[in-house]
Order: structure tokens, then C-alpha cells, then sequence
């Protein structure tokens, strides 16, 4: 029998493999799995402290994914601040260029920005756009209510609930 420390190493290299090969199971990998033991209950506690990882792991990644776009946006907004009023500064001096040891700054007048008043805008510039969705909730409805719909087909799915006992 494999003690609780020997699991959860296992399971953790287990969890950074699968996570630093996108979820793909090589052979290797399978056998991995599979050789975590032949004991059942420590094979399913095995399965379930990586399920458990790989969930935590999950939650960590969105957590840094939010906030890695929080600070994105941050620098988006920083750099356009920056070159706004670099920009309105050099136009209300009259420079159009600017020359550093390693970098240059210029001011190029650039298409025009068109700025439209929708409401004014005549009917022969507007156009339709119609989009057709699926209604999958009353699909839903009438499949359970015995009515068949054409290209509907029902298939069988199951859950896995991992829960510590």
C-alpha cells in the first residue's frame, strides 16, 4: 500500500504533466496513470487528488488570467495616455519630430476619424442584419415532451462526482 505522501508526489507530477502537455495522455502518461497502483482504493484516491489538482490548478489559471488582463488593460490604457498627450503636446508646440539618442517621436496626420450621428445618417447607408440561433431551450421542451424535431438527436451522458470521504 502506497502512504498519502507517495500519492500525492505522484499526483502532482501527474497534474504539471498534463497541464505542460495541454491535456494530451501519451502512452507514457496512460501507463503512468495506470500503474499508480493495483490496490482500488488507493488507485481511487489517486484519481481523486488529481482530479482535486487539476481543479485547484484550474482555479489558479482563471485567477491569474483576470488578472493578467486587468494589468493589460492597465498598460493599453498607460500607453495611449502616454502618446495622447505626447502627441498634444508636440502639435501645441508645432514639433513633428522629436529625436532622442535611441528613439524618434513624430506627429503625422493621419486619415480623418469619421464621427457618426446614427440618428441623422439617410436609410440607403444602413443595411439589415438578421441572425438566425437555434431556440435550444424549446428544443429542449419538446424532445422532453415527446416530440420529435428533425436533427436532434438524444445521446447518454454521465457525470463523474468526486467528493472526500
Amino acid at each position: 500500500m502506497r502512504t498519502l505522501q507517495e500519492i500525492l508526489f505522484e499526483e502532482r507530477s501527474l497534474s504539471t504533466e498534463l497541464i505542460e502537455t495541454g491535456g494530451e495522455i501519451s502512452q507514457e502518461l496512460e501507463a503512468r496513470i495506470d500503474s499508480l497502483t493495483l490496490d482500488t482504493t488507493d488507485k481511487i484516491d489517486s484519481i481523486g487528488y488529481l482530479l482535486q489538482s487539476l481543479d485547484d490548478a484550474e482555479d489558479r489559471l482563471k485567477k491569474n488570467r483576470d488578472a493578467y488582463r486587468n494589468a493589460l488593460t492597465v498598460c493599453e490604457n498607460i500607453r495611449e495616455r502616454i502618446k495622447t498627450r505626447v502627441k498634444n503636446t508636440m502639435r501645441e508646440n508645432g514639433k513633428t519630430k522629436l529625436s532622442g539618442n535611441s528613439f524618434s517621436l513624430s506627429v503625422k496626420k493621419m486619415a480623418p476619424a469619421m464621427e457618426i450621428d446614427e440618428s441623422r445618417v439617410p436609410d440607403s447607408y444602413k443595411k439589415i442584419i438578421q441572425i438566425v440561433s437555434i431556440d435550444k431551450e424549446a428544443i429542449k421542451l419538446d424532445v422532453k415532451n415527446g416530440f420529435p424535431v428533425d436533427g436532434v438527436t438524444e445521446r447518454e451522458v454521465y457525470g463523474l462526482s468526486v467528493k472526500v470521504s
